[in-house]
């Protein structure tokens, strides 16, 4: 049975599940600053050699939440679980300008939950659109079921895994809760409340000068991750039934939220969100073992890199004007089995060339890039004796630096003639020779 098959068919046992009892949970537990009322079921499938299995995992009232939730920061919230199994579920809350983005994350160690493998390594797997809620300061609720939210895939020990939330019943605020119960809000049944304020037009940089800015996730009063870069992406679009691609910059009104997950985190994450809904994000992962000479990479924590890049832009109307389909939601990414631009924990990467990336055909410029994750530091920078720089480009030599190859062509040339002159003169010789003993 196909990987495909098999998922259509966890979905569909998902639907025909029978609904259970909505549990309550809240954030803190006094004067709450997140509710999350739910019926919610986790899968996880492990594609082994033996074949697929499922573990189906219930959010119910054993769950604990985790002292790692946190409320409002200006950008996002966060009601994190501990499941049976020690599955751990994160709940993150982002804040756009007209709605909120439920980003939800599943981690979980396959030798516990799985049969088939005795692997202990930690496995996350990340939403990879998560669910669009109403304005920030509303509540939202659904009692007719929703759509299920895929998960990204990961893999562990040649082994890949796939998740699925079913959300069959939601309550939900997770911003500007009054009075500590939920506010009027929108429902999943009923026309959806909408901002009344008009929209701003936003304006992207000038092509080929993004500006260059430093973004950092704190955790505390520490900043686990910093990225510096310009950045700016080529996005294809169609035009009058042609192809075309616009140039579009980060820009400076740019929001960051981000994961650093706890002193043992394997997995740490960095968005940026600008114009309203794009969302450009960076997962960094410790590195998997590589013999390869290229990535002498090791288990044990000692190096890291970019595991995943991911944007989720919209074809709007605002900034792409000409545009035949408008207000197109889309989404690309790249992930990589070897976490890319690495380094050693405790050092930053950096690359003053402008590093250029095909995110699934959406290249990606960036300039004066350098980023550091996994850290423990009091201010968002870099520490200029602990770096790794990117490989030099070695330049081609041009006519007015470098005469090398012109010299070494009319030596060898030289040298070949010569051979050609000895042989002739060697042959001569030899037939000399040989006419005056015979005669």
């Amino acid at each position: 049975m196909s990987l495909k098959m098999w998922t259509s068919l966890i979905l569909l046992g998902i639907a025909l599940t029978s609904t259970t009892a909505i549990t309550n949970f809240q954030f803190p537990s006094g004067i709450p600053c997140i509710i999350f009322d739910t019926s919610l079921q986790i899968s996880v499938i492990g594609v082994f050699k033996s074949g697929p299995e499922a573990k189906q995992i219930e959010l119910d009232k054993k769950a604990v939440i985790m002292n790692s939730s946190y409320c409002d920061d200006g950008n996002s919230s966060s009601i994190d679980f501990f499941l049976e199994g020690g599955v751990g579920l994160t709940v993150q809350f982002l804040k756009l300008n007209d709605s909120v983005k439920m980003m939800p994350s599943i981690s979980f160690v396959p030798g516990i939950i799985f049969n088939a493998t005795s692997d202990t390594n930690n496995v996350i797997l990340h939403s990879t659109m998560g669910k669009l809620l109403p304005p920030a300061n509303v509540s939202y609720s659904c009692y007719t079921g929703d759509t299920p939210i895929v998960m990204t895939n990961g893999s562990s020990a040649n082994i890949s895994y796939h998740g699925i939330i079913s959300l069959t019943q939601l309550r939900v605020q997770a911003f500007d809760i009054k009075n500590g119960d939920l506010s009027p809000g929108e429902s999943c049944d009923i026309t959806p409340i909408t901002s009344v304020a008009p929209p701003i037009k936003p304006v992207t940089p000038t092509p080929g000068n993004p500006p260059v800015q430093t973004y950092s996730v704190k955790s505390g009063n520490t900043d686990c991750i910093v990225l510096q870069a310009g950045i700016e992406f080529n996005i294809p679009y169609t035009s009058n039934g042609a192809r075309l691609t616009k140039t579009i910059g980060v820009p400076n009104n740019t929001r960051v939220v981000g994961m650093c997950g706890g002193g043992v985190a394997t997995t740490q994450s960095l968005s940026l969100m600008f114009y309203g809904d794009w969302i450009l994000n960076f997962i960094f992962s410790h590195a998997l073992s590589d013999s390869s000479p290229r990535r002498p990479l090791l288990l044990d924590g000692t190096m890291y890199g970019i595991k995943e890049i991911s944007l989720e832009y919209n074809i709007s109307s605002y900034l792409f004007p000409d545009a035949d389909a408008k207000d197109e939601k889309l989404l690309s990414k790249i992930v990589y089995k070897t976490p890319e631009y690495p380094t050693s924990v405790g050092t930053s990467y950096r690359c003053q060339p402008p590093t250029i990336v095909d995110v699934q055909g959406i290249t990606t410029r960036m300039t004066s890039f350098q980023y550091l994750a996994f850290a423990n530091q009091t201010t968002p920078s870099f520490d200029p004796k602990t770096v790794t720089d990117c490989p030099a480009i070695t330049p081609f030599a041009t006519d007015d630096d470098d005469h090398t190859g012109t010299i070494v062509g009319v030596v060898i040339a030289v040298f070949f003639i010569l051979m050609v002159l000895v042989g002739i003169y060697i042959y001569r010789r030899r037939g000399k020779v040989s006419y005056e003993q015979v005669y």
